[in-house]
């Protein structure tokens, strides 16, 4: 990996997991009729004990056994100095017990490098997604949304970084990346449809070849575009009047725009990068947030239901965080290679915090057993700490635990010197999530099995 970017993509990592566990295999490329296409066709049933990731509740939970097709299919230029792709994905599911009964998906991934000379190193990076399930609509940091939202919901990533090495060892990389998602249902919409806004530079002093000092600065401004209004509650639970006589039961309301945030954060960063495969970036710093638009409700007095004089809205306008980002890649042998993450720094709330405090670790290892006998296994952990909510009687101190691992075998039925491909694929997924919110707990168990064609 040239060493004039300092740090992987973004889009990439913050991936792990969307992405099919298994790719065709490289060896075979050269020996294609059309080398710059790929394609693949899966087809798989599945069992699922929890199909809308609900809480089990008096109404209980609801599970299905199904189907799934995906087809995709690929084509990518590569040479010395260039590599560009573009890979399109559709999945169908179908849900023996569930009304409506099938979801669709789409996926489309684009990848542009260009090494411009010695020092100068562009990549391009974009994905976009219409989907239902959290781990393909989460945040592009890693943040995870942890419950399925149904409907054509849409997520973009996109990300743009340029690598200038401009003096000896001394040298600077700029970059911006790009996030926007759309929930069909407005239950969703309110609180995370937004687009986010994060530019970055980072200016790094090489040691040698295998030490990175650099130190950084990154700004993130997210803008919230949910429709309508929620009732605003004060912030310790009582529901807010915007009348001055309460009695008279006027609730007073809010737009989606009280979330829009401004976060600058600071950082200082290392990278180790040695022959055996190792590949380990670290940032630590502090995260200084904005709620640009809570002085709008500051201003005005509200009077709560059930009793009281009338008062001023008391939530946060700004904090101070840590900011923390560190990923270790390890190419460990011509077997397999690993990948581990630690995230934390401040995020979107699902069911309307204004402040979620979100520390995210993440892990994905891949390694062939044989030449034809792979398998894969993907991890998550998120803690997310949530401050006072502008539509809800839950105070300071809420909180989100949410785990996630998920195991997956593949065996290649054809020779390994044949470009069609055919696999047996096995994959298991457990979800959890531990909150002191009411109503929000569940677990998930999914199992997959099916068979895969490749070209």
């Amino acid at each position: 990996m040239n060493k004039i970017i300092a740090s992987a993509s973004a889009v990439a990592l913050g991936l792990v997991g969307v992405q099919s566990a298994f790719a065709a295999e490289p060896q075979v490329e050269s020996e294609k009729a059309l080398p710059w296409l790929s394609a693949s066709l899966s087809v798989r049933g599945f069992y699922d004990d929890n199909i809308n990731s609900s809480y089990d509740g008096p109404s209980g939970v609801q599970d299905s056994a199904g189907f799934q097709i995906v087809p995709s299919v690929g084509l990518k230029y590569e040479d010395d100095l260039m590599l560009a792709s573009i890979r399109y994905e559709y999945g169908y599911t179908w849900y023996a017990d569930r009304t409506p009964e099938d979801d669709q998906s789409h996926l489309v991934d684009l990848v542009f490098s260009r090494q411009f000379s010695d020092n100068v190193r562009l990549e391009i990076n974009d994905s976009f997604a219409v989907a239902q399930e959290p781990s393909v609509l989460s945040d592009f940091a890693g943040q995870q949304l942890v419950t399925r939202a149904e409907g054509d919901n849409m997520r973009n990533f996109a990300e743009i970084v340029l690598g200038v090495q401009y003096y000896e060892n001394l040298g600077f990389e700029v970059g911006y990346r790009n996030a926007y998602w759309d929930f069909e249902d407005d239950g969703y919409g309110f609180y995370l449809n937004r687009v986010e806004h994060t530019p970055h530079i980072d200016l790094y002093y090489d040691l040698n070849e295998m030490n990175r000092f650099f130190i950084g600065y990154q700004m993130n401004y997210a803008d919230y575009l949910g429709n309508g209004s929620q009732p605003l509650y004060g912030k310790y639970g009582p529901l807010y009047s915007d009348n001055a006589s309460y009695t008279q039961g006027i609730p007073a309301t809010y737009g989606s725009d009280i979330y829009d945030r401004m976060s600058h954060a600071g950082y200082v960063g290392y990278r180790l990068t040695l022959a055996q495969g190792i590949d380990w970036t670290t940032r630590l710093g502090a995260q200084y947030t904005e709620w640009q638009n809570v002085d709008d409700y500051d201003i005005d007095y509200y009077s709560p239901f059930g009793g009281g004089a009338a008062t001023r809205l008391d939530f946060d306008k700004d904090s101070v965080n840590p900011f923390v980002e560190s990923i270790f890649t390890w190419q460990y042998s011509d077997s397999g290679s690993a990948l581990l993450g630690v995230r934390h720094e401040v995020g979107a709330s699902q069911w309307g915090a204004m402040d979620a405090e979100v520390t995210s670790v993440f892990a994905n290892v891949h390694h062939f057993f044989t030449p034809k006998f792979e398998g894969a296994l993907n991890f998550v952990y998120q803690h997310s700490a949530y401050g006072s909510s502008p539509n809800a009687s839950y105070g300071d101190d809420t909180h989100d635990d949410y785990f996630s691992v998920g195991p997956s075998l593949s065996y290649r039925l054809t020779p390994l010197d044949s470009v069609l491909g055919a696999f047996v694929d096995l994959s298991y997924s457990y979800d959890y999530l531990d909150s002191n919110i009411p109503y929000r707990e569940y677990d998930r168990n999914r199992v997959t099995l099916g068979l895969r064609a490749t070209y």
